[in-house]
Formats: C-alpha cells, sequence, structure tokens
C-alpha cells in the first residue's frame, strides 16, 4: 500500500535547498541524484505538488494538502493534476509529424516538448518529472537538448537518477544538481514500521540496505518461494549468462514483476558509480539498452501476450549484460 509521502523524512539536503526558495526563485530545472531507494522519485512529486499547490503562497517546498490542486495529487504515484507531467524510465526520440501526444507508456521526448508547448490548464506554472531518467538513444536525449536550455515560460523540469553519468553531460550541465543521500537508519525504521513490520525484523536488515527503503523490503520478504526472493534468483541467473532455474512470470505477477527487474537492473549498474565495488558490474551501454528492452515488455504486458513470452524477452535483454571481475571506474 503507498503511502502518503511524509515531507519530513529522506533528502535532507534537497529539502533545506528547497525551503529556503520562493517559487520566483525557482531555477528553470534540477537533477535529484543518489542510490537507487532513497525516495528521489517521492520527494520530486512533493515537490511538484509544492510549486503547483494554490495554498501555500510563495512558498516553493511544503503543500497545503486541502486545496484543488492538491487533491489532484492524491497518493504517491497517482497525480491527475493536468499540469504535472510525469514519465518513468527511457524515453525513446519520437516522430516527427504529429500535434497530439501520447498519454501512456509510450511517451516520447518530441511527444513531451509538444506537451509543454502547450498552456498551462490552471494558468500557472507546468511541472515536468523525468523520474528513472534514460534516454533509448543519444538521438532522444538531443531532441530536448534545446528544451532544456530554453524551456517555455513557467515550466520546472525534475529530473531523477540513479545513474547520472548515463546522462549527456550538456543536458546535466543546464540543470542544477541535488544530491538524495542514502536514509538515516531513524527514517528507515520509521517507514518499515508504518508499513506493518516488526521493530525487531526491520532492525535486522538495516544495515543491509544501505539505506535504500527498495533493498529493505525485499530483504525483509526473506520467504524462499516470495515473488521478490524468486525474480532475484531468476535475475541474477539471467545476468551471469546463465539459465534461470526458477519461473516467475504469471498474468497476476507480471507487472511488479517487471517493476522489480527494472530496479534491481538499475541498482546493479549504480553500484559501480556509488562506490560499491560489487563482484561484477553491468555494462552500461548493454544495461541502458536493457531498459529499453524491458520498457518493451511492459508495454507488451498490457496485450493477450504469454507472460512467459514477456519473461523471456527480459530474459534474452539482461542475459550476459555483467562484466565479470571489471573494476568500478
Amino acid at each position: 500500500m503507498a503511502d502518503r509521502y511524509d515531507p519530513s523524512i529522506g533528502a535532507d539536503a534537497a529539502r533545506a535547498f528547497f525551503s529556503r526558495s520562493r517559487k520566483t526563485e525557482i531555477a528553470h530545472g534540477y537533477l535529484l541524484v543518489g542510490p537507487s531507494g532513497t525516495g528521489k522519485k517521492s520527494f520530486a512529486r512533493y515537490l511538484a505538488q509544492s510549486l503547483l499547490c494554490e495554498g501555500n503562497g510563495d512558498r516553493a517546498f511544503g503543500a497545503c494538502g486541502t486545496c484543488r490542486s492538491c487533491a489532484l495529487f492524491g497518493h504517491e504515484g497517482q497525480s491527475t493534476h493536468p499540469d504535472f507531467i510525469e514519465h518513468v524510465g527511457a524515453l525513446k526520440i519520437g516522430e516527427t509529424a504529429g500535434a497530439g501526444f501520447a498519454t501512456t507508456g509510450d511517451t516520447t521526448s518530441r511527444d513531451l516538448i509538444r506537451q509543454l508547448a502547450m498552456q498551462s490548464y490552471s494558468g500557472g506554472r507546468r511541472v515536468l518529472l523525468l523520474a528513472d531518467v534514460e534516454f533509448a538513444s543519444p538521438a532522444a536525449a538531443n531532441a530536448l537538448l534545446k528544451f532544456f536550455e530554453e524551456p517555455p515560460g513557467g515550466v520546472t523540469l525534475l529530473l531523477t537518477s540513479s545513474t547520472p553519468a548515463a546522462i549527456l553531460g550538456t543536458i546535466r550541465s543546464r540543470l542544477t544538481q541535488l544530491r538524495v543521500g542514502p536514509l538515516s537508519r531513524d527514517e528507515m525504521l520509521r517507514l518499515l514500521e508504518r508499513r506493518g513490520f516488526a521493530r525487531e525484523a526491520a532492525e535486522h536488515v538495516l544495515s543491509r540496505a544501505r539505506g535504500s527503503l527498495t533493498r529493505a523490503l525485499e530483504l525483509l520478504d526473506s520467504d524462499a518461494e516470495a515473488p521478490h526472493a524468486t525474480i532475484a534468483r531468476w535475475f541474477d541467473d539471467a545476468v551471469a549468462g546463465n539459465t534461470p532455474a526458477v519461473s516467475w512470470a504469471t498474468r497476476e505477477s507480471l507487472d511488479e514483476g517487471l517493476l522489480a527487474i527494472k530496479a534491481r537492473l538499475k541498482d546493479a549498474i549504480a553500484a559501480s558509480y556509488l562506490g560499491e565495488r560489487p563482484g561484477r558490474r553491468i555494462d552500461l551501454e548493454r544495461g541502458l539498452k536493457a531498459f529499453e528492452k524491458i520498457d518493451d515488455a511492459q508495454r507488451l504486458a498490457r496485450t493477450n501476450v504469454s507472460p512467459t513470452m514477456v519473461a523471456d524477452l527480459v530474459r534474452m535483454a539482461i542475459t550476459g549484460i555483467a562484466v565479470p571481475g571489471a573494476e568500478r571506474p
């Protein structure tokens, strides 16, 4: 169950920065970077809600929670605000023809440019969140480069990434970069207890979770046959180039399973760039291509295609992408 975001937890530096800022002082774009599972997307969504809030005056951070605009945000990931646009994952370049834009996972760089060129529905600011942003090709990144340089007036760009090195330097240089560090021990305990886990069980996984709520939740799912554990073994086998001995894909588990695989892939790629020196690292170029293939699999999963076939497509995309014995760059 998704909790309503608690703005007092996590992202200390970013929270302090925006708490000192007024809406009139906000730059055109920000890049939030840090390990996976530390709340970057949640923080960015709350920041967007604050910037669009009608009841907080000129404060950049701190939504009133009761105005018409805040009511449209609802719970995490459930926003229906027409001036808040969110895309998660890889972006393709898109077609040049056509004046419309996509409203599904097929949204492209050119869709976003067309959509944000329109006027705000409320007559004020518009906010674009590119969460866990990856560009499927240099062309997709370059399509947005000029937009990042000179966005339309009243548009605020928010990007989050666990692997900022994978984003073009020309894009990073046009954004104000803020780091979101791992969650503290007390913050992790509060969040895990809020989700119904016993304090003793939560404390048991804290050191291994290394400040990542996503990793802590996975560790708490300790049943050998539980979905997260099964997917973890399947992922590790495929990345190592072996044929997985377990199967996880059913019609009921497909959506959550694909999201879990993307999270594990992101963690594996980020580990090399965040100083964790795993026994093997993921080849960056092949890893980014695998993200695109998983995005394709997610779209395919919405059709009547067999879940086993979808899982096989993902397996082929990630098989053997680890670099054995490679050192962190």
